[in-house]
């Protein structure tokens, strides 16, 4: 517990918390990356996939499913970009909380109970 807040009772507690997001493009986001594939020759693509936001780079492969060669098809409906599920998510490596201790007031005056009131600290309804 950080404290208690002497005039309303409210509570501070730290708390160690994490979390991983998985990043979701939207149709009309893949549909803007296969045009921009458009006549790319394999390597640059390549390239410029690992430098998109939300694409692991470890992870962009590049498959012909006819014909092959060096350079992709300069119509964009000829290209396909298909996301997939991570093989393997990250650890969440957590700060240690420091312990605390907490003495009860002996105040012989009115006792009220703390009440826990949550603060939202990020979008909690995923909208960014």
């Amino acid at each position: 517990m950080e404290g208690v807040d002497p005039n309303s009772g409210k509570v501070t507690i730290e708390i160690a918390a994490g979390g991983v997001v998985e990043y979701q493009f939207s149709s009309k986001q893949l549909q803007n990356i296969e045009n921009a594939l458009k006549n790319k020759t394999v390597n640059t693509a390549r390239n410029y996939l690992m430098q998109l936001p939300g694409i692991d780079p470890k992870r962009v492969d590049i498959h012909f499913t006819s014909g092959g060669g060096d350079t992709l098809p300069g119509n964009a409906q000829q290209i396909k970009v298909v996301t997939s599920t991570p093989g393997n998510l990250p650890n969440i490596q957590l700060q240690n909380v420091p312990a605390s201790t907490f003495t009860p007031s002996t105040d012989s005056g009115t006792t009220t109970s703390p009440t826990a009131s949550p603060t939202q600290t990020g979008d909690n309804n995923n909208n960014n």
